[in-house]
């Protein structure tokens, strides 16, 4: 898959530790979490903080989608004036 992104400054939010708290029950904790957008990084150490395996680092997603971590889902708060495209990334590699 060959996209170009210019992500839009206004998609800069992210998502308070509280939200993690609401969602953590529903996320499974037999696989490794993929927080696929690095951000400022605070999200991957909520996770850890919250008990899961997480892998997070400052990656392309586009081009990590084609190697994801093994064992992993995308847990993730991703900029959304692109999420077409990440969720047709998404569903090509069967993630």
């Amino acid at each position: 898959m060959d996209i170009k992104i210019n992500y839009e400054k206004n998609d800069e939010y992210y998502t308070p530790k509280i939200y993690w708290d609401w969602i953590k029950e529903y996320i499974p904790t037999n696989k490794i979490i993929w927080e696929s957008f690095y951000g400022d990084g605070k999200s991957g150490n909520i996770l850890k903080e919250l008990g899961f395996s997480v892998y997070s680092e400052n990656e392309d997603f586009f081009e990590k989608i084609k190697n994801p971590p093994e064992n992993s889902i995308c847990v993730s708060n991703p900029p959304f004036t692109i999420k077409r495209e990440i969720v047709k990334a998404l569903l090509e590699n069967n993630i």
